[in-house]
C-alpha cells in the first residue's frame, strides 16, 4: 500500500509542477515554436523520406538533422495510421478492438512495414518484432520477466528509430556509422550525477496495485542528449493474461505526460529548459510520449541525493483506464 501512495505523491507533484510551468508564458511561446517546427518537417516528409538512400545494406542520411526529420515524420505517421483505424469503430470498448484488430490483422506499425518495403529494407525493428513475439508466446505467465524480452533488451526504444537501423543494427549519419551500441544505457561517471544517457524501467502489477490483477503495465523513461538536440522520452506498453495463452499485448485506454527539467552539461547546474509534454486517453497497446529541445545540449539529474533532485528530476505520469488509477515513475540511478 505505501508504494500505491508513493506513487499516487509522484503523480500529483508532477501534475501540480506541470501546471504551473504551463502558466509561464515565455515558456509556453517557446512550446508553440517548437510545435510550430515540428509541424513544418513534418508536412515535408514526402521530400524527407525519398532523399534517404540505401548503401551496403545500410540507409544513409545527409547529416543528424535528416535523421531525427525521418524519425518524427515515422512517428506522426504512425500515430495517424492508428488514429484513422480507430475512428472507424468510435463506440467500441477496448476489448471489442482487441476481437477487431484479430479479424482485421492489424498492425499498429504498418506504416514502418510500408516504409522498410519502399526501402528494399531488412530493418532492426522487424528483427526485434519477430524476435519479442516469439519469446512472449513461449514464456510461462507465473514466471514470465520483462527484462528478458528482446523489445526491452534493444538498447534504442522507439520502434521508428529502430526502423532506420539494418539487421545489423548500424545506419549512416552524413560520413559516420552509427551503431545501437553508442545507444547502451550508461551515465556519465562524475560526482555530482548528472547524466547524458539513462533510461529508469519498471514492470507495474498487482505488487503495486491490486487494480492491475491479470494485467501488466511495462514502463520506461529516458533522457538522451545530441549536440543539436536532448530529448526526454516515455513508453509503456500493456499487457494482459489471456485464459490458456499467457501474457499478450493488449489494448486499454491511457493517457500520459512528462515533465523534466534540464541541466546546463558543462558543470551539470540548473537550466532554463523544460521537457514537458501530455496526451490525453487513447485505446492502445503501446503509448509513447516525448519532448525535444533544438538545438541545445542538455542533461538529467538522476540521484536522489542530489539537492536539486526532487525539484528538477525527469518524471513519467500515467492513467489507466480512468483518473482513478494513476502510476508514475522518476528517471534515476
Amino acid at each position: 500500500m505505501s508504494r500505491i501512495f508513493s506513487t499516487l505523491s509522484v503523480v500529483f507533484s508532477l501534475v501540480a509542477i506541470c501546471s504551473f510551468a504551463s502558466c509561464q508564458k515565455e515558456k509556453v511561446v517557446n512550446s508553440e515554436k517548437e510545435q510550430k517546427s515540428a509541424s513544418d518537417r513534418t508536412t515535408n516528409c514526402p521530400l524527407i523520406k525519398s532523399t534517404i538512400v540505401k548503401t551496403d545494406g545500410k540507409l544513409v542520411f545527409t547529416d543528424r538533422q535528416h535523421f531525427e526529420d525521418c524519425i518524427e515524420c515515422l512517428e506522426q505517421e504512425v500515430e495517424d495510421y492508428n488514429d484513422t483505424y480507430e475512428s472507424q469503430y468510435p463506440e467500441a470498448n477496448v476489448e471489442q478492438l482487441d476481437s477487431l484488430d484479430i479479424a482485421n490483422s492489424f498492425n499498429e506499425w504498418q506504416p514502418l512495414v510500408q516504409f522498410e518495403s519502399q526501402k528494399s529494407f531488412v530493418s532492426l525493428r522487424s528483427i526485434v518484432e519477430a524476435q519479442s513475439q516469439q519469446w512472449l508466446s513461449e514464456q510461462n505467465s507465473d514466471t514470465i520477466n520483462f527484462d528478458n524480452d528482446p523489445d526491452e533488451l534493444c538498447p534504442v526504444m522507439d520502434e521508428e528509430e529502430r526502423c532506420l537501423f539494418n539487421a545489423d543494427g548500424f545506419v549512416k549519419i552524413g560520413n559516420d556509422i552509427v551503431s545501437i551500441e553508442e545507444y547502451q544505457e550508461q551515465s556519465m561517471a562524475i560526482p555530482d550525477c548528472c547524466a547524458w544517457l539513462r533510461k529508469t524501467k519498471h514492470e507495474f502489477d498487482h505488487n503495486d496495485d491490486p487494480y492491475l490483477s491479470n494485467r501488466k503495465v511495462v514502463a520506461k523513461i529516458k533522457i538522451r542528449s545530441y549536440l543539436i538536440h536532448s530529448t526526454l522520452k516515455a513508453k509503456i506498453k500493456h499487457y494482459k493474461k489471456i485464459p490458456n495463452q499467457g501474457y499478450k499485448k493488449r489494448r486499454a485506454n491511457m493517457r500520459l505526460s512528462i515533465f523534466g527539467i534540464g541541466f546546463m552539461p558543462e558543470t551539470c547546474g540548473p537550466s532554463l529548459q523544460v521537457w514537458t509534454n501530455f496526451k490525453n486517453y487513447k485505446k492502445r497497446k503501446t503509448r509513447r510520449i516525448h519532448h525535444r529541445i533544438w538545438f541545445m545540449q542538455r542533461e538529467a539529474i538522476v540521484c536522489p541525493e542530489n539537492p536539486f533532485f526532487n525539484t528538477h528530476r525527469c518524471r513519467l505520469a500515467f492513467f489507466l483506464d480512468d483518473d482513478s488509477h494513476p502510476y508514475g515513475l522518476v528517471l534515476q540511478k
